[in-house]
């Protein structure tokens, strides 16, 4: 099994002059750092606590995606770890060991992981691997992703996010049995 976060600090180009103030974390670790036991398949398997602050005013909705990227070589995609959009950006945090019914109540839709859940899956590299997960983090200008379902794959959830982006952040952490 694999678990992902992600860091890119990349996102959209701000105007000259302008930088922007949207923020992704975690209390459960820095950005970078190794991901606790707890929050990997070693553990209890619950997500870590999310926060994020700073979206742009004209925010409609949140989409958070968790990956994996150094998978690629084992499963030969990159896997998918938590996938959830359509949160309300009156909410700037998940908490630790949420549930679908959480996600629910944030008016969240949870797209089925590379596990074939809904839910969150934690790290969980092949033995003697050391792998980095991307959380990324997606400000939207729309309130509803169109025709994204739990069933939806990735390639249509990242399409629809880049069609409505205002903005995004992200960290990372790594992670190893």
């Amino acid at each position: 099994m694999f678990v992902a976060a992600c860091k890119d600090d990349s996102g959209p180009t701000p105007e000259p002059g302008v930088t922007s103030n949207f923020k992704f974390s975690t209390p459960a670790f820095d950005d970078g750092d190794t991901i606790p036991v707890k929050y990997s398949c070693d553990g209890a398997n619950v997500n870590p606590k999310l926060v994020w602050s700073g979206a742009p005013d004209s925010t409609k909705s949140i989409a958070i995606i968790i990956d994996d990227p150094d998978a690629v070589p084992v499963a030969g995609y990159v896997w998918n770890h938590w996938l959830l959009c359509n949160i309300l950006p009156s909410n700037t945090s998940i908490k630790e060991g949420a549930s679908t019914l959480d996600i629910g109540v944030m008016s969240g839709v949870i797209i089925k992981n590379s596990f074939g859940l809904l839910g969150y899956g934690g790290p969980c590299p092949p033995p003697d691997q050391d792998h980095t997960y991307e959380f990324k983090i997606y400000a939207l200008d729309i309130k509803v992703l169109p025709n994204i379902a739990a069933g939806s794959n990735k390639a249509q959830f990242e399409a629809a996010i880049a069609t409505h982006l205002l903005d995004k952040a992200s960290f990372t952490g790594t992670f190893s049995h």
